[in-house]
């Protein structure tokens, strides 16, 4: 009887730590997100939010080839569309809030931000233990008012950083690190698809005149 009451117990602890979330503690203290969208490299503040997208494959590849990171200076080659369609990684979500909400924190004024309080969070349907691959995302939430990726990408901002890994602790009180694996990078205005139509017509024009010369 006690070796069935053991087994069945295992097996309790088994099924309960397989659905079990993953802590993350979402922070960075300083020099980690610029908004360089008003073409000067200012420091993240609280007009710029941040969120971020994990994998459990710990070597998964963005769909925006985040793993070779966007920098202060440099634009992001990938694109929002590319981003909230990316079959690889999925955002956040806080699995205690209300409605499973992503997690969303805007910057501390000196690039950084610190996400609940600087308290770990259980991250909807990630594991709970080995590591995960995470990248951050941010952008200019105008004024408080944009407060969602989804409605970030329709505003035209983005910046993100490379691809690191993350080690998720098993309950809310394991000791879990900040992001301190995520390199800097800069929120700059995406340029529309219609403004790459548009060149692309420019070039095309540019080229018969010059053979019709």
């Amino acid at each position: 009887m006690k070796k069935q009451l053991l087994v069945l117990g295992l097996v309790a602890a088994t099924t309960l730590s397989s659905f079990g979330q993953g802590y993350f503690l979402f922070g960075a203290t300083k020099s980690k997100g610029f908004d360089l969208s008003s073409g000067s490299v200012v420091a993240g503040g609280a007009g710029d939010s941040f969120a971020f997208l994990w994998s459990a494959n710990s070597a998964a590849v963005s769909a925006v080839g985040a793993g070779t990171s966007s920098t202060v200076a440099g634009i992001p080659n990938g694109s929002w569309a590319q981003i909230l369609a990316d079959p690889n990684f999925q955002f956040a979500q806080n699995a205690t809030a209300a409605g499973t909400p992503i997690a969303v924190v805007n910057g501390n004024g000196s690039s950084g931000w610190s996400y609940n309080g600087g308290l770990s969070f259980p991250v909807l349907n990630s594991p709970n233990s080995g590591t995960v691959a995470v990248y951050v995302v941010g952008w200019n939430n105008a004024g408080g008012t944009i407060t969602t990726p989804q409605q970030a990408a329709a505003a035209n901002t983005l910046g993100y950083s490379s691809v690191f890994t993350y080690a998720p602790g098993a309950t809310s009180g394991s000791s879990v690190a900040t992001f301190a694996g995520v390199t800097g990078f800069g929120i700059q205005a995406v340029p529309e698809p219609a403004t790459f139509a548009l060149a692309g017509l420019g070039i095309a024009a540019m080229l018969v005149s010059r053979r019709r010369k």
